[in-house]
């Protein structure tokens, strides 16, 4: 299976300084980013949920999927460079490999949720 990055040499790369935003929350704008190196931020209002560094990291797919708007804020830590795929939806509907890969990252992502929920729950009863 193909790795995210070299699915995506053919997409345009941009640049973001530290502290430039990559998405705002509440934007609509349907582009997914692949993370090629550096680091950002991801925020949800003021509260930081996540920094990402790992090369071949999606952002902006659930905005994507779900065909919301943003639900958090990417913002840059250092100097980063993404791909920029415009027609996100297209792209992953033609790359089965990349759509499977994102669908186990993001069910990754839900069992960390539901874990988390379920101890939260678990100590709210004990007292």
């Amino acid at each position: 299976m193909q790795t995210m990055l070299s699915f995506c040499q053919e997409f345009p790369e941009k640049t973001i300084d530290p502290g430039d935003v990559l998405i705002a929350e509440g934007e609509t704008n349907r582009i997914l980013y692949i993370l090629i190196e550096g680091e950002v931020e991801v925020l949800r209002g003021d509260f930081r949920v996540t920094t990402v560094s790992q090369p071949g990291a999606t952002l902006g797919e659930t905005s994507v999927l779900l065909d919301i708007p943003a639900t958090a804020t990417v913002k840059a830590l250092i100097r980063t460079r993404v791909h920029v795929i415009e027609h996100a939806n297209e792209f992953l509907q033609s790359q089965t490999d990349i759509a499977y890969q994102l669908a186990r990252l993001l069910a990754k992502r839900l069992s960390g949720v539901t874990t988390y929920v379920v101890d939260l729950c678990q100590v709210g009863f004990r007292d």
